[in-house]
């Protein structure tokens, strides 16, 4: 069932069964309260989602909770609440937790030594490389000036051994860089302590208790899940997992992740002043960046969950922008004056009335006729009126309606590696041109193709995925 997202956000045909996995609403037990009666002024948050749009930041979904209910909540179309979206570095604080509830169940330590738990890497190991510990992992202080995996390139669990040899130039617990392979570590030394791949860990004690029943992992060559990204989330299992962190690790007053995982992780372990960005340089926790207000997890391109304890804010937030730092000072520009500003019913009315018709704009245009050519990758595209078809370099063959008239079009390309769910937007131009623009709406990627005659058919990211160069390697199983 295809579905075609109009104008005013809502799907014309709701009867598309949900493809992003799990059907729970991750929200469901949290009350819904109107801004004022939480005391934020909607006002406040009406005018952070304009600037960001303004600044064309393309922030696609936005979740806020105050003493732990949810006052405000809406997606950019064709995004919708049960997309799960690619987290990239948001995922690391998820594999911390995960290293926190292993640690409080005996199967590891915090001091535990690396070597310790890869031996069969370690041969040749440098004396100061011997001496990092989980605790240094967790901290991104392993010692290291400079990330010791490329971006990009293979990764198995062998790929460890680049935190022995040579070793680190810095100190063990003192010289912070963001290094991927420091959390790569913390998710196969749970793995291998627990007997259980990182993502059913996860299911098993925290998730299932959650609701959030959607979870998907990205993995390395060897099917390890990455830990340091790759988490495909929805927007309302962030808020309620950073709402858990907010709330000392329980609830319902149950608690579900340890006292002294909560006390460490948000506290600053290592300082960072060298990081440049003001919300960068404040210091690192575990698997978590202190900012000049509260402390969050973030990933590549706008992926947030943020936590303002002086207030009982819970902000959790998904995009496409490179401009991080330029996103968190509208969050302290507008949302931050606005908690504890009184508010009013006109101004919940009108934050209600700017998320229901929020949305990315689709093409406008002609509606296109037919056009042929490569896909830029390789492969070919065949484009009759309001329908795609693509086959790509492997032969994979994807069929899709387009939308037209200024409209989405919803679909779930299908791959032998998983899938991609996809909105997708088509327009034919003045100067001959067929122009399609994609959503990949379960990342926070998307691009164009331009199809000219006579000329090579132009493929162009928005911002380029720091994981395969095509679509099909953005697939989840």
């Amino acid at each position: 069932m295809i579905e075609t997202t109009r104008r005013d956000g809502a799907p014309s045909d709701d009867t598309r069964p949900d493809k992003s996995a799990g059907t729970a609403d991750p929200l469901a037990g949290f009350a819904r309260v109107d801004p004022s009666q939480a005391g934020v002024d909607a006002d406040g948050l009406v005018a952070f989602l304009e600037a960001q749009a303004d600044a064309g930041l393309d922030v696609h979904s936005f979740v806020m909770l105050r003493h732990g209910a949810v006052l405000a909540e809406g997606w950019a179309a064709p995004y919708l609440p049960t997309n799960r979206q690619l987290l990239y570095s948001l995922s690391k604080t998820f594999t911390s937790a995960a290293a926190g509830i292993a640690v409080s169940e005996g199967l590891f330590g915090y001091d535990d030594l690396l070597v310790d738990h890869f031996p069969d890497l370690a041969d040749g190991a440098s004396e100061k490389a011997r001496t990092i510990t989980v605790r240094n992992a967790l901290s991104m202080a392993t010692g290291h000036t400079t990330d010791q995996y490329p971006m990009g390139g293979p990764l198995t669990r062998a790929s460890l051994r680049g935190l022995f040899v040579p070793g680190p130039d810095g100190e063990p617990g003192v010289t912070f860089a963001y290094n991927q392979l420091a959390t790569y570590s913390v998710a196969r030394i749970v793995e291998q302590t627990s007997g259980l791949p990182l993502l059913d860990f996860l299911n098993d004690r925290l998730f299932s208790t959650l609701g959030i029943t959607e979870a998907g992992w990205g993995r390395d060559d060897e099917g390890l899940a990455l830990g340091f990204s790759g988490l495909h989330l929805r927007t309302g299992s962030i808020a309620s997992f950073f709402q858990l962190l907010a709330d000392g690790g329980v609830r319902d007053g149950v608690r579900l992740l340890p006292e002294e995982w909560i006390a460490e992780h948000r506290r600053k372990q290592v300082e960072t002043a060298g990081e440049g960005n003001p919300d960068w340089s404040q210091g690192y926790g575990w698997q978590c960046w202190i900012a000049r207000h509260g402390y969050r997890g973030d990933g590549a391109y706008g992926q947030y969950g943020i936590i303002l304890p002086e207030h009982d804010v819970v902000i959790a937030m998904t995009g496409e922008q490179d401009d991080m730092q330029r996103l968190l000072d509208l969050v302290w520009q507008h949302v931050l004056p606005a908690i504890d500003r009184e508010g009013s019913a006109d101004a919940d009315r009108r934050l209600v009335d700017w998320l229901g018709g929020w949305w990315i704009d689709p093409l406008s245009g002609d509606a296109p006729g037919s056009a042929s050519g490569d896909d830029g990758m390789g492969g070919r595209l065949d484009i009759d009126g309001d329908s795609l078809t693509w086959t790509d370099r492997d032969g994979v063959v994807n069929q899709s309606p387009l939308g037209v008239d200024e409209s989405w079009t919803l679909d779930t390309w299908t791959w032998p590696t998983g899938s991609l769910d996809v909105a997708l937007s088509a327009a034919a131009t003045g100067d001959g041109a067929t122009v399609v623009r994609v959503m990949v709406t379960s990342t926070p990627h998307s691009f164009t193709w331009t199809l000219r005659p006579g000329e090579p058919t132009g493929f162009a990211w928005r911002f380029a995925p720091l994981h395969g160069a095509g679509p099909q390697q953005l697939a989840l199983a």
